[in-house]
């Protein structure tokens, strides 16, 4: 397939998830849109769960995208379940339906046309395997399809327990879809690229991280005034640590350690959560009674999360050791990329991921916080970035068109 110019090139985005107006998927769906439309690219059409909100479908048109309300499947209503193939069978015979639907809907879009999946779990795979089989066995063209493997295959129960019934799971769901040619697959981080080369017995080479909209390059020119600590940023999550961050700020706002910092808390309550209202109204107490603390309950677009991190000088995460032993963290990329010092609470994927990035970090406990973050202030940096690092944050927009159009390995 040769594209040129670029302009021709539309990209199709069918995405369940995206629904609220807080967390990964319209984060996700702004990011992509700053490099394609921005930069006039490609042109960007993204099929969206029906109970999308009006505000998140406001902010996308914003940025040159056409929305299409479209799918009605709760995109995670087994996330945080343990679910096995055959009672998961209900669910996605149900989503490859809608994925059938939405690609016979596409038999009128231009020839140069990219389907773009960036959030997949293995449910999804499932039901999506089943739609390009199909096609695949009636010998019916479809579009180039690319898909970004967020998930990890591997994931260990609280004792330590590998669970197998998930990689099989995985390996299920997945491993269909190498059997078209128009379909490729790209990890988001060096652990998933190697088990997924391990469980599909195929080299799965790593995508860029998309999640700020800016070039590596861009970033040396922003101006900042680091003065902010970041104590929690995203959808307010029992497993990211939200329920201790009443504890976390007493222990530092106010210090005389921090004069001159600002403690910020920017997060989205998505759920009516009887824990976290709780500690919702705890913050919002105390943020009342200390004058350095940030309190943010709104969504960030954009330019405002990559501004939150270019003016902080760290960032603490919490996150539960057993939930992200395995799982990512776009924030840690940001932080990355802003050369933002890193605080962390838990021994988990976020701490590997830190060292191959190159990134300086500090390992505290809640009740050592004040003198960890202090440690962490006062050390001189050096930060060396790594050649993994400028892979995973090297251009966006070039790397994907050179995938379409070429097939061949951009560096």
């Amino acid at each position: 397939m040769n594209l040129t110019p670029l302009e021709n090139l539309e990209v199709i985005i069918p995405d369940p998830g995206l629904r609220e107006f807080g967390g990964h998927h319209p984060a996700s769906i702004l990011s992509i849109a700053s490099y394609l439309t921005g930069s006039k690219t490609a042109s960007l059409t993204v099929f969206c769960n029906k109970d999308i909100s009006q505000c998140c479908i406001d902010a996308i048109h914003e940025q040159d995208v056409k929305v299409v309300p479209f799918f009605q499947t709760d995109f995670y209503v087994d996330f945080y379940k343990s679910p096995n193939y055959a009672t998961s069978q209900h669910y996605i015979r149900q989503l490859s339906i809608e994925y059938y639907d939405f690609f016979c809907s596409l038999k009128n879009e231009k020839s140069h046309t990219l389907i773009l999946f960036h959030t997949l779990n293995w449910q999804h795979a499932s039901a999506l395997s089943l739609v390009i089989q199909r096609f695949f066995n009636s010998n019916i063209p479809i579009p180039k399809i690319i898909i970004f493997l967020m998930y990890n295959p591997v994931k260990y129960n609280s004792h330590g327990d590998l669970d197998l019934t998930r990689q099989l799971n995985f390996l299920i769901g997945f491993k269909p879809l190498l059997n078209c040619k128009e379909v490729s697959l790209f990890a988001s981080d060096h652990e998933v690229s190697a088990e997924f080369n391990k469980l599909l017995g195929e080299q799965i080479e790593l995508h860029p991280c998309f999640l700020t909209g800016l070039t590596n390059s861009e970033t040396h020119h922003l101006k900042n005034n680091k003065n902010g600590i970041i104590l929690y940023a995203g959808d307010a999550k029992s497993n990211k640590g939200f329920l201790s961050l009443p504890r976390l700020l007493k222990a530092v706002a106010g210090n005389k350690k921090f004069e001159g910092y600002n403690f910020i808390i920017q997060y989205t309550l998505t759920n009516e959560n009887p824990d976290l209202k709780r500690t919702e109204q705890e913050l919002i107490e105390l943020s009342n009674k200390k004058n350095n603390v940030i309190l943010n309950n709104s969504f960030m677009c954009r330019e405002e999360l990559n501004q939150l991190f270019i003016n902080s000088v760290a960032i603490v995460f919490n996150y539960d050791a057993n939930v992200y032993q395995n799982q990512s963290s776009g924030l840690l990329w940001l932080a990355a990329l802003f050369n933002v010092n890193i605080v962390l609470v838990e021994n988990n994927w976020l701490i590997r991921e830190s060292k191959r990035l190159g990134i300086h970090i500090k390992t505290a406990t809640l009740d050592t916080i004040d003198e960890d973050l202090t440690d962490l202030l006062e050390s001189k940096r050096l930060y060396v970035r790594t050649k993994y690092a400028e892979y995973i944050f090297q251009d966006f927009a070039k790397w994907l068109t050179h995938k379409v159009t070429s097939g061949e390995k951009y560096e």
